[in-house]
């Protein structure tokens, strides 16, 4: 008899702490009306929290919804976010309509907790179908946080097409934090246009703060351009010379104004 016919068939209350999540993982996979009932007997406290989760986390990659329905059930707190999460990151990478439908029906306060998740993920699907979800939303603070989320995840993907999203939108304050998260993901995939941005939108309370962020990866990553960049940035010669300092390696080849 298997490990899983063996414990299926067990009081799960009799069932050691240490294998309880992966008698649960198992039973998911195979029988969810089961792993569920298996659950239920579990006294309450850490072991049955731990084999709930277990349950929501492989249900998602079976069936979000499933998974979502599940998660809803705990009481509000880290778990039921954590678990939300995972459905909805999950559904999010078959079907981002409806991943980011149902990321709207969740109280205002759990929404912030997935849409990081939720964003890139179908961002990696079609940026330009959640750009457009984005436009439409109502202002408030779930459209500022998914803004955020959107910036960081299309630079990444494709900086070119974030920034010609950024220059369409408002100028003003927003965009100044959008600036600054797209500058903070687009350093990764195209420094060069990342240092335009940071050039372009300083922080105000701190103007050389994404200049140092994009400076300390760029030399690292390509010295002897990166360096002239910065030379030819007119900028104040006290910046340029902070700029220049980090990382070490880039320094040793930097030649002497």
């Amino acid at each position: 008899m298997g490990a899983l016919a063996y414990y299926g068939k067990q009081d799960p209350a009799s069932i050691p702490a240490s294998v309880t999540s992966a008698v649960v993982n198992q039973l998911a996979q195979a029988n969810p009306t089961e792993a569920r009932q298996f659950v239920d007997k579990l006294p309450e406290g850490s072991v049955r929290d731990q084999a709930m989760d277990s349950l929501i986390q492989v249900r998602a990659q079976h069936d979000p919804d499933e998974a979502l329905a599940l998660a809803s059930e705990l009481p509000a707190g880290s778990r039921r976010e954590n678990g939300i999460s995972a459905a909805l990151n999950a559904m999010a990478e078959r079907d981002p309509d409806a991943a980011l439908a149902r990321l709207l029906q969740l109280p205002e306060a759990e929404q912030t907790g997935a849409l990081g998740g939720v964003i890139s993920s179908s961002a990696q699907l079609d940026v330009g179908k959640v750009a457009s979800w984005w436009a439409n939303l109502p202002e408030g603070a779930t459209k500022q946080s998914a803004g955020l989320e959107l910036s960081g995840a299309w630079a990444r993907d494709d900086a070119a097409s974030a920034a010609a999203w950024l220059t369409a939108q408002p100028e003003g304050e927003y965009r100044e934090i959008l600036v600054k998260r797209f500058v903070e993901e687009a350093v990764n995939s195209d420094p060069a246009l990342a240092w335009t941005w940071a050039m372009r939108y300083p922080d105000p309370n701190d103007p050389n703060s994404s200049l140092r962020t994009v400076s300390s990866r760029w030399l690292a990553e390509e010295p002897e351009i990166a360096a002239k960049r910065i030379r030819e940035s007119g900028l104040p010669a006290e910046t340029i010379e902070e700029l220049l300092k980090t990382p070490e390696k880039a320094v040793e080849i930097l030649p002497t104004p």
